[in-house]
């Protein structure tokens, strides 16, 4: 894919978000994309759901990575947020973000206060669901994660947080407990490669 014209669109989104008057708008923008890029950029459908495997990446996205290949592969993310000099986020949904420093993807982050509200425009991905393999999700009971890694999960003065390691990456799984249920609130995980 053409670098510049990706840094144009990123740009444009970014500078052109405040501006939308109204979906419409928003969605005719997102239309003369799409008509430009044509097929060039796979996007992922409404209620997908994009598996995340710790040591390897996400859905064929290899760690280490760049944003052009999370691009490519995973279409537009509903936002970019510039997290420091070298730093950068790609929302996808309203819940997941995959994290970039110096241009290569390092970790991957999930919770339901990521973005709480619909931002016009904002790529097409709002309903995208991340999953942890072997499954582990946002909002699913602290009992199904335990059947999932085959490990207790007992609770702690911070509350019921998991934290694993794999291979090549540390994970963190945060429980919120409400009405009685226990539930994955958030996921973090941070790949150190090979």
């Amino acid at each position: 894919m053409n670098r510049h014209l990706m840094t144009l669109l990123t740009l444009s989104l970014l500078t052109h978000t405040t501006a939308w008057a109204t979906e419409k708008d928003a969605e005719q923008l997102l239309q003369e994309y799409t008509k430009i890029l044509g097929d060039e950029i796979r996007a992922v459908t409404r209620g997908a759901k994009v598996i995340i495997d710790p040591d390897k990446g996400i859905d064929g996205l290899p760690f280490g990575s760049t944003t052009d290949s999370a691009y490519e592969l995973l279409g537009y993310p509903t936002g970019v947020v510039k997290l420091g000099e070298t730093k950068v986020a790609l929302i996808y949904g309203k819940a997941h973000s995959l994290i970039f420093r110096k241009n290569k993807l390092v970790a991957a982050y999930g919770t339901p206060l990521l973005l709480n509200t619909s931002l016009p425009g904002m790529g097409s991905n709002p309903e995208i669901s991340m999953v942890i393999a072997p499954g582990i999700e946002l909002g699913m009971e602290k009992e199904t994660v335990e059947k999932l890694l085959n490990k207790k999960i007992v609770e702690s003065p911070l509350g019921f947080d998991f934290n694993y390691e794999t291979e090549n990456s540390d994970v963190t799984i945060k429980f919120v407990k409400s009405q009685g249920r226990i539930q994955v609130f958030s996921y973090s995980i941070t790949n150190y490669g090979k």
